[in-house]
């Protein structure tokens, strides 16, 4: 969720967006950035050595420990993410060569499918 939080900070409209996963996995949101309907996707985990955003949000502590992260920092770590655009072919066909290993695939695949009317014409990926 915090990376839909980071996305949101920098101006993304979210549209839709699901993590496919348990414990670790690919989030795949659907979003309106300058006008422009968006694919984002990012790896995530459960722990600050597989998930960036966790291990990002573990150094900014206070002298008492934990803390709550500003807008502004939000806003700074979402930048990163608005270059973590795919194509939704890009996004289709990795999912379908990986769905040979990976069960979540599938998933995501569905996902797209289900919501691939919501970016028109365009192919996800300004």
């Amino acid at each position: 969720m915090s990376y839909i939080k980071a996305l949101t900070a920098v101006g993304v409209e979210i549209y839709k967006y699901k993590f496919f996963g348990d414990y670790s996995g690919t989030a795949i949101a659907l979003g309106t950035y300058n006008n422009k309907r968006k694919i984002f996707k990012f790896p995530f985990g459960s722990c600050t050595g597989c998930d960036e955003y966790l291990d990002w949000e573990s150094n900014l502590t206070s002298e008492d420990g934990w803390r709550d992260v500003t807008q502004e920092e939000l806003e700074r770590f979402g930048k990163d993410f608005l270059e973590e655009t795919v194509s939704y072919s890009g996004c289709y066909n990795k999912a379908t060569e990986d769905s040979k290993w990976d069960i979540d695939s599938e998933n995501i695949i569905k996902f797209l499918e289900e919501n691939k009317e919501w970016l028109g014409e365009n192919d996800g990926n300004f």
